[in-house]
């Protein structure tokens, strides 16, 4: 993605649970652990030193797994995330979510959010738990931490990365 203007402001970090905040007693577990164990402050540490200085504030909305999310949660979630594309020290939101609901999620705030979005909207998830030791939850926060940085992202609405891929929710 060619990068645009630099957003002016905060990136705001919307946590709410999921794997890439799990936490497991042995770090080579990938399938018991406690999705949503860690706060949004946790995420941050260890993040690479181009993104480790960016500003950002965290908002821990909620720590579920993504499997728990309903019409209530969205519709708190929808409200959420209004409220910080309309609050103007806000440049950026990162939403990270779990894998279960991930789609349905993005698909969901694509579709009632007013389109084009006034400032980038990115969600990130993780495959392994942060306790994993091939964890890839930092490396994606990395990346979508860096993709905020383009305040043109909002003109493509809610987007998705994870892998190193971005994907655009409502297509």
């Amino acid at each position: 993605m060619q990068q645009g203007k630099k957003p002016q402001g905060s990136t705001l970090l919307l946590t709410t649970g999921g794997t890439i905040a799990g936490w497991a007693a042995q770090a080579d577990a990938q399938a018991h652990y406690q999705a949503g164990a860690l706060a949004g402050q946790a995420l941050l540490t260890g993040l690479p030193p181009d993104v480790a200085g960016l500003p950002v504030v965290v908002d821990d909305f909620a720590r579920i797994n993504s499997k728990d999310a309903d019409a209530g949660f969205w519709y708190r979630l929808y409200l959420r995330v209004q409220h910080y594309l309309a609050d103007s020290s806000v440049a950026a939101i990162v939403v990270t979510h779990g894998t279960d609901t991930l789609e349905e999620t993005a698909f969901f705030l694509s579709e009632v959010l007013p389109q084009p979005l006034p400032k980038p909207l990115i969600m990130v998830a993780a495959m392994r738990p942060a306790s994993h030791r091939q964890a890839d939850g930092p490396k994606n926060l990395a990346d979508a931490l860096r993709l905020a940085q383009d305040a043109s992202c909002g003109q493509r609405g809610v987007l998705v990365i994870c892998g190193g891929l971005v994907y655009a929710a409502g297509q």
